[in-house]
């Protein structure tokens, strides 16, 4: 037969035939998927060895690294094969659906903030595997870190998945999607190169769904960040009214921004990803807009903050 089309090409790349055969021998299902070295071979002698849904040391299953890695014909197959399409993770609580909306690669994932991050590169094949999880039975859950898959969409800037799920009628409650939206602009006002106008879109969103089912948002405790902010008169906003009267002003949608992203995200993500982006947001008060005194408190939170955790 055939080997999987998106295989076939990292097969040639890579390793002679003797080397892909060395490691198809060697190697359980999830390595050859995370390796590229995945055949449909190997593929059809697992599903005949009942070894679809067999675990690697993280608690991953093929299913969701062939999601993650944007595999959709490897995905295919494991689904009609009948792997589980709503298993958890051993370690985060992730779905399949939950990696069908991640980026594969740590250094791309670690880019996120910077200029050379560009989801538009993965999101047709991304689109299809989310599509194809759903039609065979996976259903929304929430990771340990209380995400569904639309808000991991949402961090990774997957706009089309984001939007496709919160079209569909799969139970969540509307908080969730508030929250997929509010995320989806944290992500797009604190790049690099910031996309306010996608942001100020993705916010006004939330406070529409928000407004428009009558649900009351209550004030989140004040934090240190918070405080600095308010010194320069910057706040969180919470209507419409509010956010329609800063859409032209950077500093007042980042500093939103900021502010639902210390609310909402899990704190693995603040210290590698949200209080990066603020220093950055910090050292553009001090040196663009000779903000000095206000920038440095700004920049003095992730550091006390990384102070804490280390000392706890």
């Amino acid at each position: 037969m055939e080997p999987v089309s998106e295989m076939s090409a990292t097969m040639a790349s890579g390793y002679s035939s003797e080397e892909t055969l060395s490691v198809l021998r060697s190697c359980d299902l999830t390595t050859a998927i995370s390796r590229g070295t995945v055949s449909e071979k190997m593929l059809e002698r697992c599903a005949q060895e009942g070894r679809i849904d067999v675990r690697n040391k993280e608690g991953q299953t093929p299913l969701m690294l062939a999601c993650l890695t944007g595999l959709e014909d490897v995905v295919k197959f494991l689904l009609t094969n009948g792997a589980n399409p709503n298993s958890n993770s051993l370690t985060k609580g992730n779905t399949p659906l939950h990696f069908a909306c991640m980026v594969e690669d740590t250094v791309k994932e670690e880019c996120l903030s910077g200029r050379c991050y560009r989801p538009e590169k993965w999101t047709t094949t991304k689109v299809s595997i989310v599509k194809l999880l759903l039609k065979y039975g996976a259903s929304v859950q929430k990771n340990l870190d209380g995400w569904t898959p639309a808000c991991v969409a949402a961090f990774y800037m997957f706009k089309d998945i984001v939007d496709f799920l919160l079209l569909i009628d799969d139970g969540s409650p509307l908080e969730d999607k508030i929250t997929a939206s509010q995320i989806l602009g944290v992500s797009q006002a604190t790049l690099e190169m910031p996309a306010l106008k996608d942001a100020f879109h993705s916010f006004r969103r939330a406070l529409e769904l928000q407004e428009d089912a009558g649900v009351i948002t209550g004030q989140a405790e004040t934090s240190e960040l918070a405080l600095c902010f308010s010194k320069l008169s910057l706040t969180e906003f919470h209507t419409l009214e509010e956010i329609k009267s800063v859409e032209s002003s950077e500093s007042a949608l980042q500093a939103h921004a900021f502010l639902v992203g210390e609310r909402l995200f899990p704190p693995s993500l603040k210290q590698r990803y949200l209080y990066p982006s603020l220093t950055h947001f910090a050292r553009f008060l001090i040196f663009h807009e000779g903000m000095v005194e206000a920038g440095f408190q700004i920049l003095s939170v992730p550091l006390v903050l990384k102070e804490e955790k280390n000392c706890s």
